[in-house]
């Protein structure tokens, strides 16, 4: 079944190619240059949970900061490390949101 793209608009404002038929993660993280400073070296992060804007990874003096939301609807604040870091957690935090889902369905 082929799927279909389309320009999709967040709380942000910000637009992202994002999936009509449904996104296929429940978070993903946006590169964006939108709200950065013109000095800024490091791109931000957007966190989109179901494709909708809920908050930015920003770069800090050794890394980024920002929290990850949760299946349960808490916010998961994590220490100031690496993209690859909050990558692996929104891998680990994906897994749960499927799990969670498979159980309901």
């Amino acid at each position: 079944m082929p799927v279909l793209l389309a320009l999709v608009s967040c709380m942000s404002g910000h637009l992202y190619l994002g999936s009509i038929t449904g996104m296929k993660y429940a978070i993903e993280l946006a590169p964006t240059r939108l709200d950065s400073a013109t000095e800024e070296i490091q791109p931000r992060f957007d966190i989109l949970l179901h494709g909708r804007y809920v908050g930015q990874l920003v770069f800090h003096e050794r890394g980024y900061r920002g929290s990850l939301p949760t299946p349960d609807g808490l916010s998961l604040p994590m220490p100031e490390s690496c993209i690859g870091n909050f990558e692996r957690e929104v891998s680990r935090l994906n897994r749960e949101f499927a799990a969670l889902h498979e159980s309901v369905v």
